[in-house]
């Protein structure tokens, strides 16, 4: 992974930033009053925390990394990163779907934020790139506050509803795939380095994700979860050119 010019590091660094805490803000600013309020806090903090650590890498003679041990070896990568999707995945699997769409889709998605939440620890704690480390504590924060705007959609939800065959049907196949997928390694995509590994299975994540919610948007008609779906595809197709961005 090359490390970026000074210039261009401020760059990626400061779209991070202001990308992913607009998206803070936005999922805050749904989330009520009363309990929700010191989450909303707590999320608040971890942005503003991690902006500090930006502009320190931009001081003459960063190279905008953090000295870090990192994890040695291809097979203890796979190990480290498949560990909590795989784990994601099971819990998906074990779901027992109501045919409802929008319960469904907000079930699963709502363990999918949790495996990119712990997949995202894994970032924290054993990556290298100041850059990676960053754009991993501000997703688990996102990531935390979509939680709680599912479980509030959910309370909302009817009960019962007429069971839709093809959006079960297209579910499972999707998370098939996903098992492929992992089964596989990544097919080929882990490459040996902690932080190149750790971004190729977060990219997949991120993919699976909009993935799911463009097939939900077909059947979807709650409009908090339908503008939850679109701001998953919109926010996850540009944390995707980021990432990519972080491995040139």
């Amino acid at each position: 992974m090359k490390t970026a010019g000074k210039h261009g590091q401020g760059w990626l660094m400061a779209t991070l930033v202001g990308m992913m805490s607009v998206q803070l803000a936005l999922a805050q600013s749904t989330s009520g009053t009363g309990g929700n309020s010191g989450s909303g806090a707590g999320a608040a903090g971890s942005s503003t925390s991690t902006s500090g650590q930006v502009n320190g890498m931009n001081q003459p003679g960063s190279a905008g990394r953090e000295s870090r041990t990192g994890t040695a070896g291809t097979k203890g990568n796979a190990s480290l990163l498949m560990s909590p999707m795989m784990q994601m995945l099971d819990k998906m699997k074990a779901v027992r779907k109501t045919g409802n769409p929008d319960m469904d889709y907000a079930t699963l998605t709502k363990i999918h934020h949790q495996g990119e939440i712990d997949l995202a620890r894994q970032g924290i704690s054993s990556g290298q790139d100041l850059r990676l480390v960053t754009m991993a504590r501000l997703q688990a924060a996102q990531k935390e506050n979509e939680i709680e705007e599912l479980d509030r959609a959910m309370k909302n939800l009817g009960s019962g509803g007429a069971a839709n065959q093809a959006f079960t049907q297209a579910t499972d196949q999707k998370l098939k795939a996903m098992e492929m997928d992992m089964q596989n390694g990544m097919n080929g995509k882990m490459e040996g380095t902690f932080d190149r590994d750790f971004l190729n299975v977060m990219i997949q994540h991120h993919q699976d994700g909009i993935d799911m919610s463009q097939s939900y948007l077909r059947h979807a008609k709650d409009p908090v979860l339908r503008a939850h779906a679109e701001r998953a595809i919109a926010n996850g197709k540009k944390e995707i050119a980021l990432m990519k961005d972080i491995m040139k």
